[in-house]
């Protein structure tokens, strides 16, 4: 399924970067004009894994990368965040499916994204992060028996529901993105965002764990704050 995604992808070349493929064809020197295309510059310094904002090399001696070394800590965060799951059993109350199935779910999403080293993964990392601050600042003042207002919970559950919607579809908008290589620069050429299926493979994990997730935290939404106010 990844293999057939990877190779449809060659009928949207140039379709989304049209002026990268304009500036490519046109091209007479070993440097591209980037003014005024800043969509295509955005997903140009995500994608491209050799002069991105990504392929900075913050541990020479390892020789790992950005996107690895955040995305790994990160991941390594995802099971942290399985003692509030623990905390709630230890209370003698039984974790929910929401609880269960979002942390369960995004170990296995970010495993992949690592794994495969897919450029979306970044989506996750910076997203799911400002949640997470946020929602942890909420707990911090709950223990403290600071009185924090129900529209501050609405917002938090608002904007989960909004990183996973808006996250889901730039991820998948990385499937159709066409950059320029800057691995040679003598000879450059156009290449695909997602250009292995490994690394299709992590954004169907991550939509099929979102369309759930999302149903899931619209339903607590309901739940928990348009049926009670009623």
């Amino acid at each position: 399924m990844t293999s057939s995604i990877v190779s449809n992808m060659e009928l949207f070349k140039g379709q989304i970067l049209p002026n990268f493929v304009e500036s490519l064809n046109s091209l007479n020197s070993s440097t591209i004009n980037f003014k005024n295309l800043n969509f295509e510059i955005f997903f140009q310094s995500i994608c491209d894994s050799n002069q991105g904002i990504f392929s900075k090399l913050v541990i020479d001696k390892v020789g790992q990368h950005n996107l690895e070394i955040f995305g790994w800590w990160f991941y390594i965060s995802k099971f942290y965040e399985v003692l509030d799951t623990i905390i709630i059993l230890l209370k003698g109350r039984p974790s929910s499916l929401l609880q269960s199935y979002h942390h369960s779910g995004a170990m296995m999403c970010m495993w992949a994204g690592i794994r495969f080293q897919s450029p979306p993964i970044w989506i996750f990392v910076v997203f799911n992060s400002f949640i997470h601050s946020l929602m942890y600042f909420y707990f911090s003042l709950s223990c403290l028996h600071i009185r924090v207002p129900i529209l501050f919970k609405r917002m938090l559950t608002s904007l989960q529901i909004t990183q996973f919607v808006v996250g889901g579809s730039i991820a998948i908008l990385h499937a159709f993105i066409w950059i320029v290589d800057t691995s040679d620069n003598e000879n450059l050429k156009i290449i695909s965002c997602i250009n292995t299926p490994d690394q299709a493979l992590p954004i169907l994990i991550n939509v099929a764990y979102l369309t759930p997730l999302t149903g899931l935290f619209a339903a607590f939404y309901i739940d928990s704050y348009l049926k009670r106010s009623k």
